[in-house]
């Protein structure tokens, strides 16, 4: 399996759907920045997550600006529109992949919140039941 990893600032919400036949999933973007001779570069990466206790993870610790380190398997895409080639890179996260939270929005001691972002964004659904899960509701 290809993979890609990526740390950058989340840009907006995420969004929870529900398609299909009631498969949850969500979405958000990543924008990574570069500096090359002084030139300030972003990459903006489609962030799909369809692991139900990652997506659990996500929309309850993560808001716009949130730094995140992601791991997840890469898609390009490239359609027409208005005559107008357009591309997108896109990262999908499933079981198996991963994603940790790199900065808190909290000033303090965030122990507590790094034990939640490790045991849910490794677990798979059989290893971590949510009462294993230190502050877990």
């Amino acid at each position: 399996m290809l993979t890609m990893q990526i740390i950058g600032n989340m840009g907006k919400d995420p969004e929870e759907k529900t398609v299909g036949q009631g498969t949850r999933l969500c979405n958000f973007s990543l924008a990574s920045n570069k500096k090359i001779k002084g030139v300030k570069t972003t990459t903006w990466v489609n962030v799909t997550v369809f692991d139900p206790h990652k997506i659990d993870f996500v929309m309850r610790y993560c808001t716009k600006g949130t730094k995140l380190f992601i791991e997840g398997e890469p898609q390009a895409r490239a359609w027409m529109k208005d005559g107008e080639a357009n591309s997108s890179l896109d990262c999908t996260l499933s079981f198996g992949s991963k994603i940790e939270i790199c900065s808190s929005d909290n000033a303090g001691d965030d122990t507590g919140q790094r034990e939640v972002t490790k045991a849910v964004a490794k677990a798979e659904p059989s290893d971590v039941m949510d009462d294993d899960i230190p502050g877990w509701d």
